[in-house]
């Protein structure tokens, strides 16, 4: 393990690995045939409050010439597929893809850190959000009924 897996909260050594053949993906997604599959935590990277924690992350990694050279490139399986990660290994593609989630998550931290900050004045940089904050920022309103009340 590198200082900088350290650092993130994730030893690449950990990773487990799951083959997958022609059956995994349609033929007319950008996957490869073969490939292995990976999970990366809801709570990575380490260092994140709680409430920004997301759901795990189904990645693929596989072989690919499509910038000319044979390399490894990383995609999200279960979400936009994006390719996080690329380089003429296996590890180095999936570390590279591993530390631009961990900046990309950071990044949405650092927003949602700046738009409470924002909305609800500085002592909101270290307080815990309600529940109806986490979702969209909105707060249901209750309904009021139309019908009249007897006095």
């Amino acid at each position: 393990m590198t200082r900088e897996d350290s650092a993130m909260g994730f030893d690449l050594s950990t990773v487990r690995f799951t083959r997958y053949g022609p059956d995994r993906f349609p033929a007319w997604t950008p996957f490869a045939t073969r490939g292995y599959l990976f999970t990366v935590p809801g709570d990575y990277p380490v260092g994140l409050p709680d409430f920004l924690h997301v759901t795990n992350s189904e990645m693929a990694v596989y072989r690919t010439r499509a910038s000319g050279t044979q390399m490894w490139e990383v995609r999200d399986a279960n979400g936009n597929r994006r390719v996080w990660g690329e380089d003429t290994t296996r590890r180095g593609a999936v570390g590279l893809a591993l530390a631009e989630i961990a900046r990309k998550r950071r990044e949405n931290a650092d927003e949602i850190r700046d738009r409470r900050v924002n909305l609800l004045g500085p002592g909101a940089r270290t307080a815990v959000p309600r529940r109806d904050q986490r979702r969209c920022g909105t707060r249901p309103q209750p309904r009021r009924s139309r019908t009249s009340h007897p006095h």
